[in-house]
């Protein structure tokens, strides 16, 4: 959901027309139509796992996928619970929020703070040591997490307990 290659997430886009196996017309509204910076798009439906079979999701996709070609998407997915935990949910909001709300000079100044860190501290405390306003130093926190300045520590989630710490370079090969 915060992928830098997703332009746009479209939400319940307009319905799609389908012939079903019986011959009736029927429409079909997708959860979200996702466009990439490739110029790909992607539907999503989304269900609870336990409801997948007995929805037909599966052979309505199928249907759609055979009938509209690539005039309405270019890749159909179904998504589950096991796909996206309400976690990641909450993360990706959070990030979203952030991205919209981004303040380069408290980015920074949240950034060089950070530069001091000596291993993970909770965000509650780098929020502190920022000396801005909680909000602002929150918002500029999360912005390093996106911008992959700081990560999240132990598969903890974004949260005033949450411990981040600087970015481990990767290892070369």
């Amino acid at each position: 959901m915060t992928d830098r290659r997703i332009v746009a997430v479209h939400d319940q886009p307009p319905a799609v027309a389908y012939v079903r196996r019986d011959g009736r017309a029927a429409r079909h509204t997708f959860d979200f139509l996702v466009e990439t910076v490739s110029g790909a798009r992607i539907a999503y439906a989304v269900k609870p796992l336990a409801k997948v079979g007995s929805s037909g999701i599966e052979d309505t996709i199928a249907l759609i996928r055979r009938q509209t070609g690539d005039g309405f998407a270019d890749r159909f997915e179904i998504c589950t619970e096991q796909h996206v935990p309400r976690a990641k949910v909450a993360d990706a909001r959070h990030i979203l929020r952030a991205r919209a709300c981004r303040n380069h000079e408290d980015v920074r100044a949240t950034s060089q703070v950070a530069a001091g860190l000596r291993g993970a501290v909770p965000i509650r405390s780098l929020v502190a040591m920022s000396c801005l306003p909680p909000a602002r130093a929150l918002n500029a926190v999360v912005n390093l997490i996106d911008e992959g300045g700081l990560e999240l520590a132990n598969g903890t989630h974004i949260g005033d307990l949450a411990m981040v710490r600087l970015r481990r370079p990767a290892m070369a090969a």
